[in-house]
């Protein structure tokens, strides 16, 4: 497994809860994820995780499981992290923030996010 997966990995076990809106993402539509690290040089390329890997599940239970605690983001964020990139969604990490970008069920573009203890992260910026 690439040390990127793995990183992808821990991220998801490392992620905990908080309070606020509640995500509508439809899990059941995920048929393909991939993962991009950005502020390297160039356009970062994104990368599959495989279907049915660790890596894949552990995300989709990671939201299943946290559906409630995000806030509105009524900002952008600076270049950097990493974004998992889904059928039907984006899931981009930011120092001690996750930010979630879909379309609801009315089409509307919601665009939530939820703080994240910045020194589990600290590996994702090696």
């Amino acid at each position: 497994m690439s040390r990127i997966m793995q990183r992808i990995a821990i991220l998801l076990t490392l992620l905990s809860t908080g309070c606020g809106a509640d995500h509508q993402l439809d899990l059941s539509s995920i048929r393909s994820l991939k993962y991009s690290l950005e502020g390297t040089t160039g356009h970062p390329r994104p990368l599959p995780l495989a279907p049915r890997s660790r890596e894949f599940e552990s995300l989709v239970d990671w939201l299943k499981e946290n559906r409630t605690g995000w806030s509105p983001l009524e900002a952008t964020l600076l270049p950097g992290g990493v974004t998992i990139y889904g059928d039907s969604f984006e899931l981009r990490v930011v120092h001690n923030t996750a930010v979630l970008r879909y379309l609801d069920e009315s089409g509307q573009q919601r665009l939530l996010h939820k703080k994240i203890p910045s020194d589990r992260l600290a590996f994702l910026m090696e």
